[in-house]
């Protein structure tokens, strides 16, 4: 098909009934059918779980709109570099910005506006993503600066790719037949308006979301996008069967978010399981007793998330996850070492795996090569390693280490060390917490014993932003529904509360456990 045979598809999916899948079967029955394919998302995590599908397409179809943006413009310098942000700030130093730009899972949101650009920015990049044609003085110097900076220096912001590719660029990279657009109840005007532009260009566009699940409105994102203009019933499928969500959570989450204001129905199925709903008298900085009661559930094996609104509420829990050695992590973040603390390194090795491959010397008298290169890599201390760089590197270029080798690696101390499997020598010889980031993963290999280590976590933790798509078998949430909590909540308005918790309750496979303060004043969900 071409412009004037332009057909729009919807596919809403509302939680667990397998988006993901449905759109990675189109795009496979697609190419079959000799159709040139782009699938855009909208963010990182959400791409590179299509992408992690195994779809029959290039690699370099399969991403973000940004990146389809940056790739159809020639990747230009941008200015989010933190270089070019430095210059900025030097330039501007009133209306400068914090070095960190991506805060599109909504984590760092409790923490935006400390440097004395930042909120200006923000609210000059929603007005944007809305397409406004006006801004109030204060937004509008910076808007000035900003773009006369720009210009001169010859950078391009994220907005610029897409409004730039909105003006001159009238095919979608590849010149697709067909582009699937993912998690679009979360896109703004700006970024639909592209989407639809290429879409009309490619003859067929899928977009693919849930109006319920809109959690960026913050950013300038509006579910409104998503519904219109309308489109013929016959091209509006809904994928009615949820796999993940059982009887009583459905129960919940259906009453909540029928109450949210203008929401269009949708009608859909829970799994066939009865699932459990209970409500605990506890607040998020209540981390023993929440830990306590859900020992249980650790105790019999099953999954367990815990979700705040906002990170700040997740610290007083991290910080005894932390210190009792028990392992968590967030599958759904891509980096950050604060959610996933056994995973990230500053040198391109996982903690975990370190001391894993210390243990294995007392346990089993003979490292393999990987072993072996993990202490080359983050063990170049004076008093622990022996050799130079050369012969160490040397030392890791075979499948087995004999005894020979590991004697000409490390010295007597840490050998002996090792084999009886001191892990307080290695805290203080490796520094831990400042050269390798294996402090944490000593603690749990100490209070649960090294085989802890290898398994993956059963806690997951993270902001309700941060594990869209991401399910466990049991989920305490914290609304923080207070009276105060709703009023100052970053000014999000009830329909965006009532989606964001909609999207929280929803990740629960079995079990939703809602943690509420006891008081007359707190709003009941």
């Amino acid at each position: 098909m071409g412009e004037d045979g332009y057909m729009e598809q919807r596919v809403i999916g509302p939680p667990g009934c397998g988006k993901t899948t449905w759109l990675s079967r189109q795009v496979k029955r697609a190419v079959d059918n000799g159709q040139g394919v782009l699938v855009a998302s909208l963010t990182r995590a959400a791409a590179a779980e299509a992408a992690g599908r195994g779809l029959p397409i290039p690699a370099r179809n399969v991403g973000t709109l940004h990146a389809h943006c940056y790739q159809a413009l020639g990747r230009p310098a941008l200015a989010v570099d933190k270089k070019n942000i430095s210059d900025w700030n030097a330039r501007y130093p009133e209306m400068s910005l914090s070095s960190s730009d991506d805060r599109i899972d909504g984590d760092n949101l409790e923490d935006s506006g400390k440097a004395p650009g930042d909120k200006l920015m923000a609210s000059y990049q929603v007005m944007r993503a809305r397409m406004a044609t006006a801004y109030p003085i204060h937004v509008d110097r910076l808007a000035h600066a900003w773009t006369a900076w720009k210009a001169e220096s010859g950078l391009m912001d994220f907005t610029d790719l897409i409004e730039q590719c909105l003006d001159s660029v009238p095919a979608a990279p590849g010149n697709p037949s067909v582009i699937f657009l993912d998690e679009a109840q979360d896109m703004d005007l700006l970024e639909m308006s592209l989407a639809r532009k290429w879409g009309e260009k490619a003859g067929y566009l899928v977009v693919v979301g849930d109006p319920d699940q809109n959690l960026y409105q913050w950013r300038g994102s509006d579910p409104e996008v998503f519904v219109e203009p309308p489109v013929p019933d016959d091209q509006i499928r809904i994928l009615s069967q949820s796999y993940r969500v059982p009887k009583a959570v459905h129960a919940t989450a259906v009453r909540w978010i029928e109450r949210t204001p203008g929401r269009m129905p949708v009608e859909y199925y829970p799994r066939d399981a009865e699932g459990e709903v209970r409500r605990v008298s506890a607040t998020w900085n209540q981390a023993d007793n929440i830990l306590r009661d859900m020992q249980k559930y650790l105790d019999a094996g099953k999954s367990v998330m815990v979700l705040g609104s906002c990170a700040y509420m997740l610290r007083p829990m991290l910080a005894r996850l932390r210190r009792d050695g028990l392992p968590y992590h967030n599958p759904y973040r891509l980096t950050t070492w604060a959610w996933n603390p056994l995973q990230s390194s500053r040198r391109r090795i996982t903690p975990k795996d370190l001391v894993l491959a210390f243990l294995r010397m007392s346990e089993e008298g003979l490292w393999t090569a990987d072993d072996m290169r993990h202490w080359v890599t983050a063990s170049r201390m004076a008093g622990v390693l022996k050799g130079s760089k050369g012969a160490l590197d040397d030392l890791t270029d075979t499948g087995g280490v004999d005894w020979d080798k590991i004697h000409n690696l490390l010295t007597e101390e840490a050998i002996d060390a090792g084999l009886s499997g001191d892990l307080d020598w290695l805290r203080q010889n490796l520094l831990a917490s400042r050269r390798t980031g294996a402090a944490f993963a000593i603690r749990v290999a100490e209070a649960h014993g090294a085989a802890t280590l290898s398994k993956t976590p059963q806690i997951i933790t993270g902001t309700i932003h941060s594990v869209k798509g991401g399910e466990a078998d049991v989920v305490y949430l914290f609304p923080d529904l207070s009276f105060a909590g709703m009023n100052e909540w970053i000014g999000k308005g009830q329909p965006a509360v009532r989606r964001l918790f909609y999207v929280g309750m929803t990740r629960a496979r079995e079990s939703l456990i809602l943690c509420q303060p006891a008081s007359s004043r707190s709003v009941a969900l």
